[in-house]
């Protein structure tokens, strides 16, 4: 069984879970530990319980297989005292010096990467808020860039409409002072007639010579 390995390990459940080990499903380990309880003379729910400090009710449930929400701190030291795991924090003896370097490499490799990462997440973040106040700006000088465009075209309009109606004023008005004058050749409003007409002397009609 792949699990029997870590029963030699001192550390096993302390500074080290049993990378195979504590791996199990909790009712599988649970099971398996009560397996081991049943080997050892006098080990029953009753000690486990007073040597562990772990509620007897809690005890059954994990060797059992009744209750698989434990957290490791809860079944740890029932696992430890089954397997015969120690208290002390010596280091794993089941880890060579090149594996641990090994593992401290990548420990070391994975903290740079997320340092890296974090450097690039605050940067991007400066990025995008600044942007945003880039965007903000913009749109700022855009509604009053289209406001006074609206403005001007207001004016424009007003404009045009105060020479329109003072160009259609003035050709009505010119409309009908040549109709006035064709039909009464006395009134004399325009003198271009007599500037065409043989003998005339050039001057306003009914002027006074």
């Amino acid at each position: 069984m792949k699990y029997e390995k870590c029963l030699t390990c001192n550390q096993l459940g302390n500074t080290c879970d049993g990378p195979n080990f504590m791996a199990m499903e909790t009712i599988e380990l649970g099971l398996w530990c009560n397996e081991k309880r049943k080997q050892i003379p006098g080990l029953t729910y009753d000690k486990i319980a007073a040597v562990t400090g772990v509620s007897k009710s809690a005890v059954h449930s994990f060797l059992n297989g009744t209750h698989s929400d434990y957290r490791r701190e809860t079944f740890r030291p029932i696992v430890k005292l089954i397997t015969g795991g120690k208290w002390d924090d010596n280091p794993c003896g089941n880890i060579s010096n090149s594996e641990k370097a090994a593992y401290e490499e990548k420990i070391q490799h994975l903290k740079d990467e997320i340092a890296w990462r974090d450097d690039k997440i605050q940067h991007l973040t400066k990025q995008g808020e600044s942007m945003q106040v880039l965007i903000t700006n913009t749109n700022k000088r855009n509604a009053d860039t289209q406001e006074f465009f609206k403005k001007e075209a207001k004016r424009k309009n007003r404009t045009i409409a105060i020479l329109a109606t003072f160009l259609g004023l003035s050709l009505a008005v010119i409309f009908a002072a040549l109709v006035i004058d064709r039909l009464d050749h006395n009134i004399g409003f325009f003198w271009l007639e007599s500037l065409f007409t043989p003998g005339s002397n050039g001057m306003v009609k009914g002027s006074i010579i």
